[in-house]
């Protein structure tokens, strides 16, 4: 009876001890509180522990002796499940802005004119001429005694919009020449 307790007893310590060490790493927090002494040993294990977990150790924030912080994180990486969709849609938007702000046509207003419907045809500097969509609700008034700047973009999902930028108003426009 003896011989097969101590059997199982030595069974579920060597069954027990790497769970131990597995349960420590897991846990840094408890591993550096059982395994320093004092506060800066503390704040090292538990330092160390995040570069570890993070896995960059330029992006850890450090504290000299005055407890003061010198640097902070470089930038935030998402980590977890999911996380190279988050990195691949903040790519996608930066390119996107990329290359929707090489797309934007600034020019000045050389002349505009109204049709019978009240939309706007518009003669840019740069011999473009834009019309004003019919589905597009916005009216307004323009002075042909003032100048304007306007800004033609892409629209989010089709079509192109022109703001004019001392009003900061736009509208849906179809690029005519």
């Amino acid at each position: 009876m003896n011989k097969q307790f101590l059997s199982v007893s030595a069974v579920a310590l060597t069954l027990l001890v790497p769970n131990v060490t597995f349960a420590q790493e897991m846990n840094p927090i408890d591993n550096c509180r059982e395994n320093t002494d004092g506060k800066k040993d503390r704040i090292a294990c538990l330092e160390a522990a995040l570069r570890t977990y993070i896995g960059d150790t330029n992006s850890i924030a450090t504290a000299d002796s005055s407890d003061q912080v010198t640097a902070m994180p470089n930038k935030d990486q998402p980590t977890g499940l999911g996380a190279e969709q988050v990195v691949a849609r903040n790519q996608t938007i930066s390119e996107t802005d990329a290359k929707n702000s090489e797309k934007d046509v600034i020019a000045s207003l050389t002349d505009f004119a109204v049709t019978r419907s009240g939309t706007y045809v518009f003669f840019l500097d740069n011999g473009q001429i834009w019309k004003q969509k019919p589905a597009d609700s916005n009216r307004f008034r323009l002075s042909k005694k003032r100048d304007y700047t306007v800004k033609v973009s892409q629209g989010a999902l089709s079509g192109y919009r022109l703001e004019i930028e001392e009003m900061r108003r736009s509208m849906l426009v179809e690029r005519i020449k």
